[in-house]
């Protein structure tokens, strides 16, 4: 009799512990549907602006550029920055960061269109771009072109010189000068040519420069050595 009481006890038992675990799974669900309601409820993130901290066509390859944003959504945000060139499939600054803000650095000149991706802590996501932001090539200085060759010219001759050079943004201007037993002589100052002449007064070995600049203040300089000058 004793042995019948006790497992009926133990029935009772096991009984009770599986009403407590269908309770547990009943809380479970209950508590998977309020977060699925709690989901459902909360708003996607609102972005507001996309701040570019320089205006298009003022940057060429190589410049530091910062993009940041505005947005408002629940919990902790989280900001995404993607930057492509028109036309191209891929591109990226820089993955999901709690930083509202990131530096970007083009490489190449073009029309970039500026994607950012916010993320609240329930996972929404929200996508703005901003386009088109125009890149120009850097600006360079590539070399000084001489009428006559070194060697050729004589004192008393006037020579002409041709500066040559890439990429820059709006009209560039070009400084000429040239330095002669370490002394330095203006040739031409700034001006929107590209070319300057200088009669010559002495023999010797020349050191031509142009220092270019562009509607940005973007500077390059470029340097012709050992052009001969003979009496």
């Amino acid at each position: 009799t004793t042995t019948k009481q006790e497992e009926t006890t133990t029935k009772q038992e096991e009984t009770t512990t599986k009403q407590e675990e269908t309770t547990t799974k009943q809380e479970e669900t209950t508590t998977k549907q309020e977060e699925t309601t709690t989901k459902q409820e909360v708003k996607a993130p609102k972005i507001s602006t996309i701040n570019i901290d320089k205006k298009s066509g003022t940057v060429t390859e190589g410049q530091n550029v910062k993009i940041s944003v505005k947005a408002t959504g629940t919990g902790t945000l989280k900001y995404k920055f993607v930057v492509k060139l028109k036309g191209a499939k891929n591109g990226k600054v820089r993955e999901y960061s709690t930083s509202s803000s990131a530096n970007w650095t083009p490489k190449k000149s073009g029309n970039y269109i500026v994607y950012v991706y916010v993320k609240d802590s329930y996972g929404n996501v929200v996508k703005k771009s901003k386009k088109y932001f125009k890149v120009y090539a850097e600006l360079e200085a590539t070399g000084i072109k001489v009428s006559k060759k070194s060697g050729k010219a004589k004192v008393g001759n006037t020579i002409k010189l041709t500066a040559t050079g890439k990429g820059g943004i709006g009209t560039k201007y070009y400084r000429f000068y040239y330095k002669l037993n370490g002394k330095k002589v203006l040739i031409q100052n700034y001006r929107a040519s590209v070319s300057a002449t200088l009669k010559l007064k002495k023999a010797g070995k020349y050191i031509f420069f142009c220092d270019v600049t562009d509607e940005m203040g973007n500077e390059s300089t470029v340097k012709l050595s050992g052009y001969k000058v003979v009496k």
